[in-house]
């Protein structure tokens, strides 16, 4: 099955942004390297913009998820013999 409400009742549908610790070690280490370079002032604007771009891709989130409950109205709605 397809339907969105079948995806979502398996498990299938599934937009978590899984997080790779290595990485996310690495990138600190890398982000303490900057900021002894470069001073504080330089790493609070930097983690300024970071903080912005993250608010705006948790509205995308959002978007995201306004979007999916809206389509699963529709699928309620729409006849299961036009969905097969």
């Amino acid at each position: 099955m397809d339907s969105l409400l079948y995806k979502l009742y398996s498990g299938e549908y599934d937009i978590t942004v899984k997080q790779d610790e290595k990485l996310r070690k690495q990138l600190f280490t890398e982000l303490n390297k900057v900021q002894r370079m470069f001073g504080d002032e330089f790493m609070e604007r930097l983690m300024e913009l970071g903080d912005e771009r993250d608010d705006r891709q948790s509205f995308r989130c959002f978007q995201e998820g306004f979007s999916l409950g809206v389509r699963l109205m529709l699928e309620a709605f729409t006849p299961a013999s036009a969905t097969e």
